[in-house]
């Protein structure tokens, strides 16, 4: 189970990465709607980076 969630962590943290690489690219174009869906990502990468130190840390 704790392999599951260490695979799950890292490939959730491989597509956050992706986000952040389609918004600092120069076709993305930000709206109101767009700031709202970044407030939720961040809040989720927020998230990723708690359970990734419960999980390495044995917690």
């Amino acid at each position: 189970m704790v392999g599951f969630l260490k695979a799950m962590t890292i490939s959730s943290c491989l597509l956050l990465a992706g986000f952040i690489w389609l918004a600092g690219s120069n076709i993305f174009k930000e709206t109101t709607a767009d700031k709202v869906v970044w407030l939720i990502i961040d809040a989720y990468a927020v998230g990723l980076i708690y359970t990734t130190i419960r999980i390495f840390m044995g917690g």
